[in-house]
């Protein structure tokens, strides 16, 4: 795919061909590729539906614009705030979570409006993983007006359908910042029916209808808060929630939040010192989460360090969230490292 910036800012992609009329198959890949024409352009004029997205506020709808070019290849348009509430930090360069957070709409987004999947079935996304280039999270040059607007490659695969529905699919995303490739990321996701998830859940998870606002200065602006069960040189932390946080709970749910137990594990992960007490540097250059169990609101989290491999320039950090022996992700972190003076031999 070429990308070539227009006069207006506008990323240009290249001629589409036509798109075949819906229903269209090939192989195992079905889509409803709704959109016909040539010359097709990503807009960022105004947000798409927030229920693509399962958001209930606007302003966290990142996605503008979806595109269709053939049954496994899209296009979309995401604009990032020069300032968010939660997913920039103090110092405005870009925060690892946005991108998370972007690659969790885009698959969603493109399940329902391309493949047909009705409101109301449950999405679980089964791993999402992210790869930056050097300059993504850390550069302010990207922090401009031009590089708000984003353009994302969107490429579907695995895609399996039960009775004509889509079951489960792998979604391959590419940031671009004009030309500029900010990072990769992949999002495995699985489909469920209204029933099989009531089957799946035990009747007694209930909703959380009623947010559980804990009076805590510590978690008044961020959401989430662990806190380390024997000091800063332990491997162990607990796990600390406000169910009245816009951004995880900004709709009912009856579990932990993927998008929550990211959040905690970073935290854990920047409260641990690295592996040969080297100081400074700690950007995320990669993450890969594995969701494998449910983890319930009701009941304590643990998050707990499983591996550490460090290298002269990076370290990786493996985390496990669990709730007494129910494992409920596993986290992968990869961080770079910056020596100081005083820990040049």
């Amino acid at each position: 795919m070429a990308l070539r910036s227009g006069d207006s800012g506008e990323v240009e992609l290249d001629a589409l061909p036509l798109v075949r009329p819906t229903g269209y198959h090939t192989g195992h890949a079905v889509c409803s590729c709704k959109l016909r024409g040539i010359n097709l352009r990503v807009s960022w004029s105004r947000s798409i539906d927030k229920r693509l997205v399962h958001k209930e506020a606007v302003g966290d709808v990142f996605l503008t614009d979806m595109r269709c070019k053939n049954p496994d290849t899209f296009y979309a348009g995401a604009q990032w705030p020069a300032r968010h509430h939660y997913f920039l930090s103090s110092s405005n360069t870009l925060d690892p979570m946005i991108f998370a957070e972007t690659l969790r709409q885009v698959t969603i987004a493109i399940a329902h409006e391309y493949f047909d999947v009705p409101m109301n079935y449950r999405f679980i996304m089964r791993r999402l993983t992210l790869a930056f280039e050097k300059s993504a999270t850390h550069s302010q040059s990207i922090i401009d007006a031009r590089c708000r607007n984003l353009t994302l490659e969107v490429r579907v695969r695995d895609i399996v359908r039960a009775k004509g529905v889509l079951k489960s699919s792998i979604t391959e995303v590419y940031f671009w910042c004009g030309s500029e490739l900010l990072g990769t990321g992949t999002g495995d996701l699985l489909v469920l029916r209204p029933d099989v998830y009531v089957r799946m859940r035990s009747p007694s998870k209930q909703l959380a209808k009623d947010p559980i606002i804990r009076q805590d200065a510590a978690l008044s602006s961020s959401g989430v808060d662990v806190r380390s069960l024997h000091g800063r040189a332990a491997q162990t932390h607990s796990l600390r929630f406000d169910l009245s946080h816009p951004v995880f709970f900004d709709h009912p749910v009856d579990h932990l939040p993927g998008m929550l137990i990211i959040e905690a594990c970073r935290k854990t992960l920047e409260s641990i010192d690295f592996v040969d007490n080297v100081t400074g540097g700690g950007d995320v250059i990669s993450l890969d989460a594995i969701f494998h169990n449910f983890l319930e609101l009701q009941t304590d989290t643990t998050i707990s360090c499983m591996t550490r491999h460090a290298s002269t320039v990076e370290e990786q950090v493996t985390l496990k969230t669990h709730q007494q022996d129910l494992v409920g992700a596993y986290v992968c972190w990869t961080r770079t490292k910056t020596l100081v003076l005083g820990n040049v031999p």
